[in-house]
């Protein structure tokens, strides 16, 4: 019996450094995409974006975390930014994203500045 709970200790442990070096490497990956990414969020929105470090959670649940998330003004009103975001963390639904499928789970922005001008009309 001892043996067993032996075997199963030194498993579980396996399974842990496992885990750990998996997430190592998948926030590695996040960030050497990054520019990648940036240069579709800028696309996709037509505006320049900055982004700071990126990465892999799985905490609650499978997501990712964006820190120094900005978004520039449109050039015509500032030179600025229009949205600051201290901390971005999206999260995912497992069973989907197996499927190839991207189901958000939970979207959480932390200390998030968004900054309006108005002009004459």
């Amino acid at each position: 019996m001892r043996r067993i709970a032996i075997i199963a200790g030194l498993i579980l442990i396996g399974c842990a450094a496992l885990v750990t070096v998996a997430l190592f490497n998948l926030s590695s990956i996040a960030n050497s995409n990054k520019d990648a990414l940036l240069a579709r969020t800028e696309e996709a929105l037509g505006r320049k974006a900055s982004l700071g470090e990126l990465t892999v959670s799985v905490m609650d649940g499978v997501g990712i975390r964006a820190k120094n998330l900005a978004v520039a003004d449109d050039p015509a009103f500032s030179t600025g930014a229009f949205v600051k975001i201290a901390e971005l963390r999206l999260t995912v639904r497992l069973w989907p994203l197996l499927w190839k499928e991207f189901r958000l789970k939970r979207l959480t922005v932390v200390k998030p500045v968004i900054t309006v001008i108005r002009d004459e009309q």
